[in-house]
């Protein structure tokens, strides 16, 4: 699982090594799976919608980060399973996000969507 995991990561981060953007850090409170296949989280900065079981998602990782990229539902059930991991662990997870300073997420998926996931 973590080496799919790591894979999904590099996929989502593939930019280049020099990426703009802010590290946006919390401990993972929440982890949803909707009837419909939409996975949530929350790690301390509001909810957000991850990404589809059931189908891709495409999402805007804005300019600096490569821009649109698409999450796969294999991809959705490594990211899933990693943050359900890490909340059971109690332990962190930081988000890089093209952007000035760390949004305060709303439940839609964000725009810009963080390029990169680690979960320390």
């Amino acid at each position: 699982m973590m080496k799919l995991c790591l894979l999904m990561l590099g996929v989502l981060g593939a930019a280049g090594p020099a990426l703009a953007g802010v590290s946006c850090q919390g401990t993972v409170t929440a982890v949803s799976l909707q009837p419909e296949g939409t996975a949530y989280v929350d790690f301390g900065h509001g909810g957000m919608r991850l990404c589809e079981m059931n189908g891709n998602l495409t999402v805007d990782r804005g300019p600096n980060a490569g821009g649109a990229t698409t999450i796969t539902p294999t991809m959705c059930q490594a990211l899933y399973a990693t943050f359900l991991t890490t909340k059971s662990a109690g332990k962190t997870v930081i988000a890089t996000i093209d952007a000035g300073t760390c949004p305060t997420f709303s439940g839609g998926v964000p725009t810009p969507y963080p390029h990169t996931f680690q979960f320390p």
